[in-house]
């Protein structure tokens, strides 16, 4: 959001949205330049809603709003002692996992070594998923009109976002993350 900003633009960066007051500032300032806020919500498609709970005027939210990225960290798998794991079909449909997404799906483990020490075994750092929803002129229109984040989730989706979910288990997949990382993260 910061790149796309014209040349010039003021950027204000404001520390979480946790009152009515912090969020009537951030919609105010985004009249005239650019915001960058946090706000507790699970999906980016909950967003809006944490933020109309404060009392926002949904139209002013919705001509306003650009891009909400929701992100989590999960473990990253020690490269020096991940190994291929087997995991039966009956854990995998135990731990939600749709036949689809379980297809093909290659889990890795951790086993410890000396690298990732004995604090974390098998892990060593972190890595961010990323869930983008733009704030296209379908999703102002589902904010204004009181849309909910089911809805706006659809639309997202139609538009091209990915949800951590998906993020998630393409990871577990490249052996970047574990799939413990996966159930823990309640995707």
């Amino acid at each position: 959001a910061a790149r796309a900003a014209r040349p010039g633009t003021e950027i204000v960066f404001l520390p979480e949205i946790q009152n009515a007051e912090m969020a009537s500032l951030a919609v105010e300032a985004a009249s005239s330049c650019l915001v960058v806020a946090s706000i507790q919500a699970r999906r980016a498609s909950q967003t809006p809603a944490a933020i109309l709970w404060h009392q926002i005027d949904p139209a002013t939210l919705a001509a306003r709003l650009r891009l909400i990225v929701n992100q989590r960290l999960v473990r990253r798998l020690c490269e020096a002692c991940r190994k291929p794991a087997q995991v039966t079909d009956r854990v995998l449909k135990m731990m939600g996992l749709t036949s689809d997404e379980a297809l093909d799906l290659k889990i890795h483990q951790g086993g410890g070594c000396d690298r990732c020490g004995p604090l974390s075994p098998g892990y060593s750092g972190r890595v961010a998923l990323c869930e983008v929803l733009e704030g296209t002129t379908e999703i102002a229109a589902l904010i204004a009109s009181g849309g909910s984040p089911g809805e706006i989730e659809r639309e997202a989706r139609r538009a091209g976002m990915s949800p951590l979910r998906a993020a998630c288990l393409a990871r577990v997949g490249q052996g970047i993350t574990s799939l413990e990382e996966f159930q823990k993260g309640n995707f």
